[in-house]
């Protein structure tokens, strides 16, 4: 399913209803953080006992060079307005991580990410990052579900040959999390 922004999934609710474990690979979480919703869901998660937690994938505390590049792409270009919700992604990521010390992760990029994700259960949701005015969340999102679980197991070595072309496609989206979660994303030289 295909949808012009990412509000139109309500993540909220499905972050309230999840049991097994969220990702989040969007590089910054402000947006997150100034929303009641989203910080109740995810915490009510956490609450939950029986998951396997939640990682959370994101730029910098401060930001290194390649960053300033990519607040381009990410905002508009506005490299203080990017720093700014930085700081605010990072004050709510550090509350979640002090509140849910065992259950939060958060793993930090060391190259550019490649399009911003969320894998909440079997909800693969995706957009793609644009040198635009329009930012990532307002611009057009998918939501596919597959058995993301099965999925993280086939890292690092990919799928087997008898998959899908669907499970593969759903593996590639799954698999940038899981590097990103594991080495922090590609290299330049790799774009």
């Amino acid at each position: 399913m295909i949808k012009p922004g990412i509000l139109a999934f309500d993540v909220p609710a499905l972050m309230a209803s999840a049991t097994r474990r969220i990702v989040w690979h969007a590089s910054i979480y402000s947006p997150f953080a100034r929303s009641d919703r989203h910080g109740e869901a995810v915490r009510d998660f956490l609450r939950r006992p029986g998951g396997c937690g939640m990682d959370i994938v994101t730029l910098p505390r401060r930001p290194e060079a390649w960053c300033t590049c990519f607040f381009t792409v990410l905002r508009g270009g506005s490299v203080r307005s990017a720093g700014t919700e930085l700081e605010t992604s990072w004050r709510f990521l550090d509350e979640l991580s002090s509140e849910f010390p065992s259950q939060v992760r958060i793993h930090v990029l060391k190259r550019r990410p490649s399009l911003p994700i969320l894998l909440i259960d079997d909800n693969i949701l995706f957009g793609h990052y644009a040198v635009s005015s329009v930012p990532a969340s307002q611009g057009w999102w998918t939501r596919v579900e597959a058995d993301v679980e099965r999925m993280l197991s086939w890292m690092p070595h990919g799928p087997p040959e008898s998959v899908t072309d669907w499970e593969r496609a759903c593996y590639r989206v799954v698999s940038d999390c899981a590097n990103a979660m594991s080495d922090g994303g590609i290299d330049e030289g790799d774009w």
